[in-house]
Order: structure tokens, then C-alpha cells, then sequence
């Protein structure tokens, strides 16, 4: 079984504050980070639990703090908006039913979202189709394809415990595959490649029309009305009486409702 893996983030816009110059935390020896020649940095890490499946993050170093007073909400509307179509992906349906075919589900396996400094976008992905999962459980009762999940975990679980270097190793074959592909197979065809290749339509090959805008609108003004609870608000009055001198309290993620009606 393929190993499960983590790959976070691809940060764009890279900025450190002083204190991040100054005392850089110890990366993990099992993380391998680098950077491309784009200036995208990458962390990628063999994980085997849960196995065959593949974890893909894309973080955007721009939030609600990057906007302007008549902006407050752009950020946030805008991974709304990414979603409804791509230039390989022209509509979201097209996308939903693209991520269905590999046993992922919209707003589950692939979501976003928006805080002050970033906007994250990611993926999960099994490294088998739903088609191979069908064929391998075929003719096998409930009782076995759970005993054979829970063998699998097990399995996974005794070889954690003694797998540091074959981690490293396989952190260092994902690093290669990500660069090189692998010899032998079609690299488009790798559910590694598929999430990147994902990630990358809806942070750099998003197509914005009026009639997403339109639409993505009333479900941001959705999102608005669904929060303004009591326990909302008050949360919203104690973080702004905290953050009273700095331009947090005036930038919640959600935005004006004006800001957002305006947007065009």
C-alpha cells in the first residue's frame, strides 16, 4: 500500500517578521523543505497513518489584514469565487465531479479558508481509485474488508514504530517524484500529482466571470447572516476590545456585508 503523505504548505508571498529571522524554530528531520525557483516554498513528510492516503496544502500568505477599508470580505470571497471555475476546470461541477471520481468529496476532501494572514486551500486524496477499491473488495463481506482496513492499520502502526529512516526515505522518493516523476509510471496518473495539479488551477488558473461573483455572493452573505449569533457577536466585541490597537479588530475574515454587496 502506497504511503499516506503530508504536504504543507506552498506558501506564496513569503514574509517573516523579525522574530522568525531571529529564532528559527528546528524543522523536524523528518520534514524535507526547499524552495522552487518560483519562490513557492515546499514541506513534504512521509506519513503512513491513515495509508493510501494523500495530503496536499496550498497556503497563501494573504488575508483579511492585506485589505483596504472598502475591501474587508475580499479575501474571503475570493476562495469562494476560485472554486466556481478554472481554466481546466471551467465550472464547479465539473470539478465536483472530477474529485467524486477519485472517491473525494467537495467541501470535505477539498475545502479553504480565510483568517487574518492566509488563505488555505486543501486537499485529501486516496492514493486509490474508487474503481481499484471496488475490484479489491469484490466478493468480500463487510466483515472482511473491515478485518482487512483494521490488518492494514496495524500493519501500519508496527511499521512506524521502526521506520525513521525508511520515512526519511520515502520523504526523499516523494521530493524526487514531485521533481522528476518516476520511472516507469505516467506522473499525471499519480494521486500526487492530481492534487497539485489542483491546487495549482484554483491558486493560479482561477477564472472569475460576473455570474460566479453573482452567485458566490449570496453564499458569502449566507455565511454572514449564520453567524451573527449572540455568542458570535460577543466573541467579535471581546476580540475587538483586545486588539483595540491594531487593525485586527477592524478585519474578521467575514467582512462587511457592504463590502461584499459592492463587490464586483
Amino acid at each position: 500500500a502506497s504511503s499516506g503523505l503530508l504536504l504543507a504548505p506552498l506558501s506564496l508571498n513569503v514574509s517573516k517578521s523579525p522574530m522568525e529571522e531571529e529564532t528559527p524554530l528546528i524543522a523536524w528531520d523528518r520534514l524535507v523543505i526547499g524552495q522552487l525557483d518560483n519562490g513557492i516554498k515546499y514541506y513534504v513528510m512521509a506519513n503512513k497513518m491513515p495509508p493510501n492516503r494523500v495530503y496536499a496544502n496550498a497556503v497563501v500568505n494573504v488575508g483579511s489584514v492585506n485589505e483596504l477599508d472598502h475591501q474587508q470580505g475580499v479575501a474571503h470571497f475570493l476562495e469562494h469565487l476560485v472554486f466556481q471555475g478554472t481554466e481546466q476546470f471551467p465550472s464547479a461541477q465539473m470539478l465536483r465531479d472530477l474529485l467524486a471520481s477519485w472517491g473525494m468529496s467537495f467541501g470535505g476532501d477539498a475545502n479553504a479558508s480565510t483568517d487574518f494572514r492566509q488563505t488555505i486551500y486543501t486537499l485529501e486524496a486516496p492514493t486509490t481509485s474508487k474503481q481499484t477499491l471496488s475490484d479489491s473488495n469484490s466478493g468480500s463481506t463487510g466483515l472482511e474488508t473491515a478485518m482487512n482496513e483494521q490488518e492494514a492499520e496495524s500493519e501500519a502502526e508496527s511499521e512506524e514504530e521502526d521506520s525513521d529512516v525508511s520515512l526519511n526515505q520515502s520523504t526523499e522518493s516523494v521530493v524526487m517524484a514531485v521533481g522528476e516523476g518516476v520511472e516507469g509510471e505516467d506522473p499525471e496518473q499519480s494521486a500526487l500529482f492530481r492534487v497539485l495539479n489542483v491546487l495549482h488551477q484554483l491558486v493560479f488558473r482561477a477564472t472569475i466571470d460576473q455570474d460566479a461573483v453573482d452567485l458566490e455572493r449570496g453564499a458569502v452573505l449566507g455565511e454572514l447572516t449564520e453567524d451573527n449569533s449572540v455568542d458570535y457577536r460577543t466573541s467579535i466585541a471581546y476580540f475587538q476590545f483586545l486588539h483595540r490597537n491594531n487593525i485586527l479588530s477592524s478585519r474578521f475574515p467575514i467582512g462587511l456585508r457592504s463590502c461584499i454587496e459592492a463587490s464586483q
